[in-house]
């Protein structure tokens, strides 16, 4: 999660902490948010934190949606944000073909649902359309 914090206030800030809400896919930082102290009043830094999927899971609306609270020296500052999907992913996109059909197969049958198709092309360079 990479963050900007730009010190509006009239003193310097530190001590600076992170805590994410319970979210639908279990989201929660993997280290500490780590903010060089003192930020000058004024100034601006970057900075990130690693997250993991290790966290307590709660179905949230929209599903991606991410509860942050980021606590310094002056209050704590809450805000929601809309988390990208491609964050969810592995950069290897490799998951065990056993897990995989774990997974697949422990979803309830009421959330199943059948669609048919029918297509029709009349040839390659036609508009093709679905029934």
């Amino acid at each position: 999660m990479d963050m900007t914090f730009t010190n509006k206030a009239m003193q310097p800030m530190g001590g600076f902490a992170i805590q994410l809400n319970k979210n639908s896919f279990g989201l929660t930082p993997a280290a500490p948010l780590q903010v060089p102290a003192p930020l000058s009043p004024g100034s601006s830094i970057e900075a990130n934190v690693i997250l993991s999927t290790a966290g307590a899971v709660q179905r949230m609306e929209p599903l991606n949606n991410l509860q942050v609270a980021i606590k310094n020296n002056i209050d704590v500052f809450y805000f929601a944000c809309i988390v990208p999907m491609n964050a969810y992913f592995a950069e290897d996109g490799q998951l065990d073909k056993r897990v995989f059909l774990s997974t697949w197969k422990d979803i309830p049958a009421q959330n199943e649902v059948l669609f048919i198709y029918f297509f029709l092309c009349l040839s390659k360079n036609a508009f093709c359309k679905i029934h």
